[in-house]
């Protein structure tokens, strides 16, 4: 039977129709049409098997819908919760805020490169050993270092900046300032920092505290032998804090994978000590008597906030330097009790410059208390009024003291960091120190009659490496200063890399690698207090990053002139490899 071509046509297209698919809201319409006749229908099973295919789609927009809805709800109807403290163990780094700032000038020449590491240092020394066992010196292989090129730091008018406490302590700058030269550590003197470092890390005991004593060259019982500890722990542990803090080390594993957890415990425990007694005083348990301890944990807690923010540590450094202020003698001094006795008035500076160096610590942290400034403008009155003997020329122990001349750079530093550096009194100092030479021996002084009572002689380096270096490396510095620091910087370089005693035992470092370790003793009564030896030599060799010296550009605050200083970046990619020395 022949059909036309129209129906040829309508019959293609009836048959090309049953492969168009539909679009979708057709589907839609046809389902819920299908849906709604007769189960056993042709129409209502094609309408079932439709609904299966849209049930991913819809609850897909419905899931989405929801979430929406409840995060709406959430900012609508919540309340803001509660900011609480953070805990010490997960402090971080914050971002430095502008504060007091110091830059010095380069040096009179550019640094030399620094000298090639020889492959063997003798080493005559004794070593620490367990509880029980007694170790002896082994040779320790050299490895030449080479330290990062000072290129890596970004190239500036000063190698030596402060924006904060922190802005010195990073691995570039430190970088800069151990490349050699006669302002500047070397690569020996970097290793001899982190061989204390870790020496320290070695010995911290449980509690994040330090109670070391040695008897011929063994450590006696990290963490139960107090008895015979000559140092009270809560001084030990604020020292080795500080010399952490010093080398740039914080609380975060990513800015200090190697010792982060070393620097926490430390922390924490002297947090954990702080207490109101039941005169209203803030104190710390395990402080002696003489409240050396006290100042030097509050020294330390205000760096480590002006290096970390933490509010937790920021409350027990103000209570801390509250307490400073409150104990100020009207004199304007300190004495051994802070203000507990009253019947104490005569002001002694080896506890002045404790309080003071808190005090500039505190400031540089951004600590704030309406009494501070006023408080270091009557200190300073006091050391210019009674610490000063005129016919002398030094700063004495206590006022009117004929003798402990060789407490006067305590004085001088104090001058030296609140701006004061051309002052008479820091001048005569300088020249006071001008033979000194740094040393372990108590005998070693040029004046013999220091002798009887230069009992700790680590002690007075401390302050004496730290005057000279500021006056030799300020911006204003005379050739005088400048060579007097130098020989001064020599001499050290040489000595205490040499006289630090190494130890069998070594430690990993953040990489698993076994590294040295090492710390230093005075040749006197007090070698058993290896902890304080350990950490006023580190922090000497720590000295050309840690406080550096102040600028010309100063302002006066209340009749004390501080220093500022435009802040300058800085690349942090630049450091010392000194580990294999």
């Amino acid at each position: 039977m022949q059909i036309s071509e129209a129906e040829l046509k309508a019959q293609i297209e009836e048959e090309m129709a049953k492969f168009k698919e539909d679009g979708y809201f057709t589907r839609l319409g046809k389902m819920f049409k299908g849906l709604g006749m007769p189960k056993d229908t042709k129409e209502y099973k094609i309408a079932a098997i439709e609904l299966q295919r849209q049930l991913a789609p819809i609850s897909a927009f419905l899931i989405v819908g929801l979430l929406v809805l409840t995060g709406i709800l959430l900012a609508l109807f919540s309340k803001k919760p509660e900011q609480k403290a953070f805990q010490i163990a997960t402090a971080t780094p914050v971002a430095e805020d502008d504060t007091e700032q110091e830059e010095p000038p380069p040096p009179p020449e550019e640094p030399p490169k620094p000298p090639d590491v020889p492959d063997e240092v003798p080493v005559t020394t004794t070593d620490i050993g367990t509880p029980s066992t007694v170790v002896t010196p082994q040779p320790v292989s050299m490895a030449s270092v080479q330290p990062s090129p000072v290129d890596a730091v970004m190239n500036i008018k000063s190698p030596i900046t402060l924006t904060s406490i922190a802005s010195g302590r990073t691995p570039g700058r430190r970088g800069q300032m151990t490349t050699g030269g006669p302002g500047y550590g070397d690569p020996m003197t970097e290793a001899a920092v982190m061989r204390a470092l870790r020496w320290l890390k070695y010995t911290q005991a449980k509690d994040g505290s330090w109670h070391v004593n040695l008897k011929n060259g063994t450590i006696l019982d990290r963490d139960r032998g107090r008895e015979q500890a000559a140092m009270v722990p809560l001084a030990n542990t604020a020292f080795a804090l500080l010399c952490y803090l010093a080398h740039g080390e914080g609380t975060s594993p990513k800015s200090s994978p190697e010792f982060h957890e070393t620097v926490t415990k430390a922390i924490n425990y002297l947090i954990s000590k702080g207490y109101t007694d039941s005169n209203g005083l803030y104190r710390f348990h395990g402080s002696d008597e003489n409240e050396y301890a006290f100042l030097i944990a509050v020294y330390a807690l205000c760096e480590a906030y002006g290096m970390t923010h933490n509010p937790e540590i920021k409350e027990v450094a103000e209570k801390g330097v509250e307490r400073i202020i409150k104990g100020q003698l009207k004199s304007g001094g300190w004495d051994y009790t802070l203000g507990r006795n009253p019947k104490h008035k005569s002001s002694d500076i080896s506890l002045g410059g404790w309080a003071i160096q808190a005090l500039k610590a505190a400031k540089l942290a951004n600590i704030h208390h309406p009494e501070l400034q006023s408080c270091i403008n009557r200190a300073m009155n006091c050391f210019a009024k009674d610490n000063w003997n005129a016919g002398e020329k030094v700063f004495t122990y206590k006022p009117r003291s004929a003798r402990r001349y060789y407490l006067s750079p305590v004085g001088c530093l104090a001058y030296q960091l609140l701006g004061r550096r051309s002052d008479h009194t820091v001048l005569a100092t300088l020249k006071h120190m001008k033979d000194w030479v740094p040393t372990f021996d108590r005998k070693a002084p040029p004046n013999k009659t220091y002798a009887a009572h230069w009992s700790a002689p680590q002690y007075y380096m401390y302050y004496a490496t730290q005057c000279k270096f500021q006056a030799g490396m300020n911006p204003n510095h005379t050739k005088e200063d400048f060579d007097l620091w130098a020989k001064w910087n020599q001499a050290m370089k040489e000595l205490y890399p040499k006289t630090q005693r190494r130890c069998t035992q070594k430690i990993k470092d953040a990489n698993g690698n076994m590294r040295d370790i090492g710390y230093w003793v005075n040749s006197d009564t007090w070698s058993t207090r290896p902890v304080m030896d350990t950490c006023l030599c580190a922090l000497q060799l720590m000295v050309y990053y840690r406080y550096l010296p102040t600028t010309a550009e100063t302002v006066k605050e209340t009749g004390i002139q501080e220093s500022i200083e435009q802040a300058t970046t800085e690349a942090d990619d630049a450091q010392v490899n000194a580990d294999d020395i």
